[in-house]
């Protein structure tokens, strides 16, 4: 048992050492813009923050190349942002929409360009100036939008709202335009199904040596199958994640007390049948290339069990008699009982489909009440897994 465990305990150490595998980048896949209007594809370095956007670092036959902010006219990752090198800014700046009043993002402040090539930077200034900014946007729209006073006056100075008003102005305009800030889904998920193992122990904390003892020998290494659900919002961030999801494991435990008092051994069998689902709820973040992915995670989980039993069988044995009670229940166990749960995983692309394995451990709060004891759970598992 205690094989097992260190087992499990080593693979969550290997999966720990992962990231140093395939270095710090987090790779996306994308395009690049040449100055003569042909497109690229390759891996690029990913980061939203457009705050001296000097150059980008894309994967090249295997090779990372960095180039600078002259060597390509634009950049962008597939279904996310594009960023476009304009004249009078030393380094890229992000394209929010683009067509007959096109909008760019650069560090904290805009910049607007109408079909004429004039621009306007608009910014968030301190004081009585602190609503200038609107203004200057009314200078681009108020010829098409005739209530843009209204729609700028219940507007704030970010991304959605500025976004929101240059859309409608295209919108009114009636020509083709694109705001790459809508492309990207408010939430992406996917579903992955795993089998693996899941080594648990029942930890009894008393004031006795009995406790001590049984408390050793209560663990257990069982199957466990489950679905696993991961949700991603593109718009916040690609590189955190929420994970939800049912997992299933049937677990029997069995510990056994011996004690002697002068002519009479007491033989005490404990047993425990613990069928339960899990439930995880965790937050997390992930590092990734084109082919792999490493990821950490932290939150609860909670423990269902399914018609639990715990079962205490005693025998008295004198000389060669012996004489065995009615098995008895002492202790109930809850309905319902949590606790913390933490967890790292890798995953591989083969193809169309991604294979994972994960290290979990989770440690439950009181699995009973009334009881003279506090019994919890302790549970390590290491599970494969499979995305299409």
């Amino acid at each position: 048992m205690m094989l097992i465990k260190r087992l499990i305990l080593l693979s969550l150490l290997i999966l720990s050492l992962v990231p140093f595998a395939f270095g710090q980048g987090n790779w996306q896949p994308g395009y690049i813009i040449d100055w003569y209007g042909d497109t690229t594809r390759a891996p690029i370095a990913y980061r939203r923050n457009t705050a001296n956007y000097q150059g980008i670092i894309i994967m090249r036959n295997g090779v990372k190349e960095r180039l600078n902010v002259n060597d390509a006219r634009g950049f962008g990752y597939d279904g996310d942002s594009y960023f476009e090198n304009i004249e009078g800014y030393n380094g890229y700046v992000r394209v929010l929409v683009s067509g007959p009043l096109t909008l760019y993002k650069r560090d904290h402040f805009y910049i607007l360009e109408n079909e004429e090539g004039t621009r306007k930077v608009i910014m968030q200034e301190e004081g009585h100036y602190r609503d200038r900014w609107k203004g200057s946007l009314g200078y681009f729209v108020s010829d098409c939008l005739g209530d843009w006073k209204k729609r700028a006056d219940a507007s704030r100075f970010n991304d959605m709202s500025i976004t929101k008003l240059v859309v409608a102005y295209n919108e009114c305009k009636g020509k083709p335009f694109n705001a790459y800030g809508d492309e990207l889904p408010w939430v992406t998920s996917n579903v992955r199904v795993g089998a693996g193992v899941v080594h648990s122990q029942i930890v009894i904390d008393g004031t006795s040596n009995r406790a001590t003892s049984l408390a050793q020998q209560l663990q257990t290494t069982d199957p466990m199958v489950g679905v696993l659900f991961t949700l991603v919002s593109p718009r916040i961030s690609r590189t955190t994640f929420f994970e939800t999801g049912v997992q299933f494991a049937w677990q029997n435990f069995e510990g056994i007390e011996i004690t002697e008092i002068g002519t009479q051994t007491n033989i005490q069998v404990t047993t425990i049948h613990l069928p339960y689902f899990t439930f995880p709820a965790l937050f997390g973040y992930s590092r990734s290339n084109e082919v792999q992915k490493f990821s950490i995670k932290g939150g609860y989980q909670a423990f269902v069990p399914i018609a639990p039993k715990l079962e205490v069988v005693a025998t008295r044995v004198y000389d060669d008699l012996s004489f065995t009670n009615d098995p008895t229940s002492p202790i109930a166990i809850i309905p319902l009982y949590s606790g913390p749960a933490f967890g790292i995983s890798y995953q591989r692309n083969v193809g169309k489909y991604t294979l994972g394995v994960e290290g979990n451990y989770s440690r439950t709060t009181r699995m009973e009440r009334e009881s003279a004891w506090l019994m919890f759970q302790r549970m390590y598992s290491t599970t494969l897994t499979f995305q299409w």
